[in-house]
């Protein structure tokens, strides 16, 4: 890797106490160790510097990432640099909610601007239950429904693209952001904990924090189960601060016969390397998940040490040699079965240790290899950062409104899939530059090129469908911009395609579709779109279109077909449109 590739680091770092702090740490050491020069920016710098010192500086990097998490006073204060200097977000939790809440309670904002956030990504009636549940003094953020209101659009917005460590939390960016560059890259760390031979289950730890939602009542109620029958003691190790109600459910192991507590509270990072040595198995059980990924069980997986988890979101897709509990009330039934027989047969417990010993050295927990996929990462988008930074010129130049639909269309532009180097790159500009637009980025005039289609199609050139996988596009607001999949299947003899310069031309065959709805009899055509790739006969295809709502809020049916231009829509001639149902809601 060149020396002068230059990165900037943004978010928190030690001695900040996160585990978001740890992780990036390690990874500036791992990047650094490739050749990377890593240029690290804290809140500390922010407040010191100024702003606007900040944002310059960070203009000078080849690539810049965030590291963004769920906590305000570790996190909140990236969003101004994130939106004046876009970069990758690498996205640790899904959740956002409770940073979010914590900025906007800082700035005195929490009254109003809750709201309007909310109602940029939630219906009315969500909107109304979170603003119930803030005035009555049980606000979302401190409840398991939460977990319905991420809030990390907040951040995703800002991104140029974004990484994840688990497939699940990726699917979820790419359901609200389809156009994005979702990356996942394992959490891993420079050092793991030693390995040991564990042949008895003695110690179970549970560590890095004691709330609710870790389900310790599920612990209790399945160490309650297998005190009786257990031959010798077990310990439960505990670390981090325990909330009040969680401490009232630990309270029920005390005078039990073979299990004993201890609660260590919050501890140093020596007292944390000794608990980790001493573990024989570790808990690790999230209900509701906030869709983040745990950097103790990550240890534990580098350490060969047995863990136990719920199974769903990023945990579901660890190892094989992991154990994964049902996330419903039949958990503790579940692990205590398992506790008794890890328990009272060593032989069962050192087999699984030794699994999870063998597993540690796989490539796919080597914190190497994940650096390498983060070093791709970051030179890639150096090279998708200069093409977009191309066309941003370009439509400068072009003059187009940048809250043109023109323009919403470039941010939905996915960069990997659209680059095709500096000859497409520039044949593309310069036939924009030819093309006649007005402020507005609409068409005013274009050239037409040679095409195929020059008069009617035959008759038997009209079969076929459309279909939409985008079945669900929830509440939309009027006037918004909505992007689905668009599946077409040919069943004629004739190709399908759109004039190659997309150009509006009589005989030209594009994309159309209307909004119909009981209170407007004739549905008013809109703008065409283009065919990207050609339609073979007997073949389908399948591309992302940009739609816009309508205006006015009500049920409406979307139907998307296809036209050949100045002779007929293709549904008249026997072609079976695309139609979906959708409900346009104003924010209240």
């Amino acid at each position: 890797m060149n020396t002068r590739f230059r990165i900037a680091m943004v978010g928190p770092l030690p001695p900040e106490h996160s585990g978001i702090a740890e992780y990036s740490a390690g990874l500036v050491e791992l990047l650094r160790d490739r050749g990377v020069q890593v240029h690290t920016v804290v809140r500390g710098d922010v407040e010191r510097m100024g702003m606007q010192q900040v944002i310059d500086e960070l203009g000078q990097a080849d690539a810049i990432v965030y590291q963004m998490g769920n906590h305000p006073a570790f996190h909140g204060w990236m969003l101004p640099l994130m939106a004046q200097v876009p970069g990758i977000v690498h996205l640790h939790d899904l959740v956002l909610h409770h940073m979010v809440a914590g900025v906007l309670s800082d700035e005195g904002l929490l009254s109003d601007g809750y709201a309007r956030v909310l109602e940029q990504w939630h219906c009315a009636a969500d909107v109304k239950s979170a603003m119930l549940a803030l005035r009555y003094g049980t606000p979302i953020w401190g409840r398991d429904e939460v977990v319905h209101y991420p809030l990390h659009q907040v951040a995703t917005k800002l991104a140029l693209e974004v990484v994840v460590h688990s497939r699940y939390a990726a699917e979820r960016v790419a359901k609200e952001f389809p156009w994005l560059p979702v990356t996942v890259i394992p959490q891993l760390y420079p050092v793991a904990a030693r390995h040991r031979v564990r042949d008895c289950l003695n110690t179970i730890a549970v560590m890095g924090g004691g709330q609710a939602n870790r389900r310790f009542d599920w612990i209790v109620e399945a160490l309650l189960q297998i005190d009786p029958v257990l031959t010798r003691p077990l310990t439960l190790e505990i670390a981090g601060d325990v909330e009040p109600a969680v401490q009232l459910q630990l309270e029920r192991l005390s005078g039990l016969q073979n299990v004993r507590l201890v609660n260590h509270g919050r501890i140093d990072d020596e007292q944390f390397r000794d608990m980790f040595a001493r573990a024989d198995l570790m808990i690790a059980l999230r209900q509701p998940t906030m869709g983040e990924a745990s950097a103790v069980v990550s240890k534990a997986l580098q350490a060969g040490l047995p863990v136990v988890v719920s199974d769903q979101a990023w945990y579901a897709e660890l190892p094989s040699c992991v154990r994964k509990l049902p996330p419903t009330p039949e958990c503790p039934d579940v692990l205590g079965s398992l506790l008794q027989r890890l328990a009272l047969d060593s032989t069962a417990y050192s087999y699984w240790a030794e699994e999870c010993k063998d597993q540690a050295g796989r490539p796919e927990l080597d914190p190497y290899a994940a650096t390498d996929r983060y070093v791709r990462l970051l030179k890639s988008n150096r090279v998708f950062s200069a093409f977009r930074d191309r066309v941003a010129n370009a439509l400068a130049s072009l003059r187009i409104d940048l809250e043109s639909p023109a323009a919403r269309e470039v941010q939905r532009i996915d960069v990997r899939a659209s680059l095709r180097g500096d000859r497409w790159v520039d044949s593309a500009l310069a036939a924009l530059a030819e093309r006649g637009l007005d402020s507005y980025g609409r068409m005013i005039s274009a050239r037409v090129s040679p095409y195929p289609h020059t008069q009617a199609l035959p008759p038997d050139a009209w079969q076929g469908s459309a279909a939409l996988l985008n079945t669900h596009l929830g509440v939309v607001q009027p006037s918004s911009m909505l992007t689905v999949r668009l599946v077409l299947t040919n069943d004629s003899k004739v190709q399908w395609l759109s004039p190659s310069n997309h150009s509006v031309m009589p005989f030209g065959i594009y994309i159309g579709y209307f909004w119909h709805s009981s209170n407007v009899p004739l549905a008013p055509e809109q703008p065409r779109q283009w065919l990207e790739e050609v339609i073979e006969p007997a073949s389908s295809g399948e591309q992302l279109i940009t739609l816009q709502a309508p205006d006015a809020p009500g049920d409406y049916v979307l139907e998307v077909d296809l036209v050949q231009e100045s002779v007929s829509w293709f549904k008249s001639r026997g072609f079976v449109p695309a139609r979906l149902l959708v409900r346009i809601e104003a924010p209240q």
